[in-house]
């Protein structure tokens, strides 16, 4: 994985994309396959730029057959992988609510999923993957059916899980490896192998510490010395249900995982399958062992381990971690994502034989494709739809297309009605990046997507003033820890960096009031260099805080008239109110000052207080900037005003 020097994504639970552009290109660029035969002509790019190295391009253009004209729109996504930005790409399915195997969604809710269930990544945009089966039954290939389901056609890769190693065709080719490394080479492509059966022992921080050979799949008699073999539920081909299995160990114990995380068979020996050396075992289970014991019955979501090697038995006990699976031959050493494909569509620079049925007619189609010389990866889609202006491509004019983009090496994921792409728009949102080619998006098994690392670090406004704001930076949920958090702050067109404080708060002062200011989170790790996130933000300081300056009197015609004198250098106040005894008087500010007159009420006990109602730039809000309580020893009547006032001005001056 790429180290992480620059995040390049603006924080999508608070802020927009607010980088994003467009380009548009009008130049006529035409391009042929190798053969000269087919050709694809670009009449329009509209470019948008998810990241500092992850670009969306809405290629329209044309096609020519028999000089016949067919307009095209295709959508391409185009990762840097050459860049500091920790960006991969990865494969993803939707798992079950069992937990005994996945099922199928729209490509938009796989790639939520994916997020769901990745904090700190997000992704930027993607295609639908391998081809897949729909049905139960026995029939392969032709009608898109088969024992299990829904699952790829060929192997997939995930977070370094060997989900399908081997395919219903019994086989492990037809895959690709996504290296997600700095190399400009990208891909491991070749014929693949099963390097054997494993039992993956890991801690508790889900580092793989031991590694075992398993012998077989539900081996239900004796074990010889040495062997070991994983117990588990499966279908049969009689109906689509988990078999529940019994096992009696009377001498070598069962180790138990009742209720995993995921198990299942995709593949056993036992089905009649038409697929010739199609009747293999395949098996992915991981979970934690939960009891050990002599004998026991396993249904769905649930496997056993038998072993008589005794390191393996000294490895297990209850609460060890263990995960199961059929792996990769050393060739895909290192590789964590993978994903199968229907054609080879061109390799190291030239086009491969695509001249069949499936490939030389209009049909929408998804590839994926790198340049070998520059590390560059693309996921493409095409239009199509029967009846409509784009039909779609033949996938020698795919060819033709690639070739404008310098696509080395090229393979077509899927066709037809599976057709999907999704990007992330403006507003920091998933959405389908073309129109379905049904009249629905299709429930697929599994996508490819462009994913980035993004820090999960939450910025929120504590408390704002006119010249001052605090602001908590909350790092809880982020997964790598910083040693140093930055607020880059843009003040009078000068960048200054406010660095948080042990509670990881930014205290910045000295602002300017009724002053927006644009911010950007900063992060260092250890002996790291500061790099700059596109978490960013605003806010406003408000208006000049009011000040109640002094609450005088006289009196008029033997009323009371009340003066109140207040600051308020940016007209925030709408109306002042003076309290005595429960009762409100409002006044109207002029130059700052308001009066009152008390008239008979002068004659009650005095509790005054002064309230002002002011109003900001974002909404009216009530603050209290200064209580003043007066109080008198008598009633003030109209004949002893006089002398109750003077009692009044004493108690003030004490």
């Amino acid at each position: 994985m790429k180290k992480i020097l620059k995040i390049s994504l603006i924080y999508l639970s608070v802020f927009l994309f607010a980088f994003l552009f467009k380009i548009d290109v009008h130049a006529l660029t035409k391009t042929t396959d190798d053969a000269g035969r087919y050709n694809y002509t670009t009449v329009n790019e509209d470019r948008v730029q998810l990241s500092d190295s992850v670009e969306y391009i809405k290629n329209t253009g044309f096609t020519t057959r028999s000089n016949k004209q067919y307009d095209q729109v295709n959508h391409i996504l185009c990762a840097d992988m050459t860049s500091n930005e920790d960006v991969k790409v990865v494969t993803w399915a939707i798992k079950n609510q069992t937990n005994t195997g996945f099922t199928r969604n729209d490509l938009l809710e796989i790639a939520k999923d994916y997020e769901k269930n990745h904090p700190g990544w997000i992704v930027l945009g993607g295609v639908n993957s391998d081809q897949y089966y729909t049905k139960y039954g026995t029939g392969a290939g032709t009608n898109g059916s088969y024992i299990y389901y829904p699952q790829p056609y060929y192997p997939m890769m995930s977070e370094g899980e060997n989900w399908f190693t081997i395919s219903p065709y019994a086989s492990c080719n037809n895959v690709i490896g996504f290296k997600n490394d700095n190399s400009l080479n990208q891909i491991v492509y070749g014929h693949r192998t099963v390097a054997g059966f494993k039992i993956n022992i890991f801690d508790d921080n889900n580092n793989k510490i031991k590694s075992f050979d398993v012998t077989d799949l539900n081996i239900f008699g004796a074990l010889k010395d040495g062997e070991t073999t994983i117990i588990s539920p499966f279908k049969s081909n009689e109906e689509d249900v988990y078999q529940t299995v019994y096992k009696t160990s009377r001498n070598n114990l069962l180790y138990v995982v009742e209720n995993a995380d995921l198990s299942y068979v995709s593949n056993s020996k036992v089905f009649e399958t038409s697929v010739q050396g199609g009747n293999v075992n395949a098996f992915f289970g991981k979970g934690r062992i939960s009891k050990i014991t002599d004998d026991v019955e396993l249904s769905m979501n649930q496997f056993a381990i038998e072993t008589t090697n005794q390191e393996l038995k000294d490895a297990l006990s209850v609460g060890t971690y263990v995960k199961c699976e059929y792996e990769f031959d050393s060739g895909f050493d290192g590789i964590r994502e993978a994903s199968g494909f229907h054609t080879v569509q061109r390799l190291n620079g030239a086009d491969q034989n695509v001249d069949n049925s499936y490939n030389t007619r209009a049909y929408p189609r998804s590839i994926m494709g790198c340049d070998s010389t520059s590390g560059k990866v693309y996921l493409i889609t095409c239009e199509g739809k029967n009846s409509g202006p784009t039909a779609g491509m033949y996938a020698q004019e795919s060819n033709a297309l690639m070739k404008q983009y310098n696509i080395t090496d090229a393979f077509q994921m899927d066709g037809g009605g599976s057709v999907t792409s999704v990007i992330r728009n403006e507003n920091g949102e998933l959405q389908f990046s073309m129109p379905s080619v049904e009249s629905s998006y299709r429930l697929i098994a599994c996508g490819l997507f462009m994913v980035m690392k993004v820090p999960t670090v939450e910025v929120k406004v504590n408390d704002i003033s006119d010249n001052k704001v605090v602001i908590d930076l909350d790092d809880s949920k982020e997964s790598e820890k910083y040693s140093k958090m930055f607020l880059k702050v843009d003040i009078n067109g000068v960048s200054k960096f406010f660095e948080a404080d042990s509670n990881n708060q930014v205290t910045i002062e000295g602002l300017e009031s009724q002053t927006q200011y644009n911010y950007i989170l900063c992060l260092q790790k250890e002996g790291e260099e500061l790099f700059e996130t596109k978490i960013q933000g605003s806010f406003k300081t408000r208006k000049h805080s009011p000040n109640v300056v002094s609450l005088n009197y006289y009196l008029d015609d033997e009323n009371l008239i009340l003066k109140v004198n207040c600051t308020d250098p940016d007209k925030t106040i709408i109306k002042v109110s003076v309290v005595i005894g429960g009762k409100s008087y409002f006044v109207i500010l002029e130059d700052n000052i308001g009066t009152i007159n008390l008239g008979e009420d002068a004659r009650k006990f005095l509790d005054v207080k002064v309230k002002i109602e002011c109003i900001t730039l974002e909404e009216i809000e009530e603050i209290v900037f200064e209580n003043i309580s007066l109080e008198a020893n008598a009633y003030v009547y109209p004949m002893h005003i006089v002398s109750a006032m003077e009692s009044f001005m004493d108690e003030i001056l004490k």
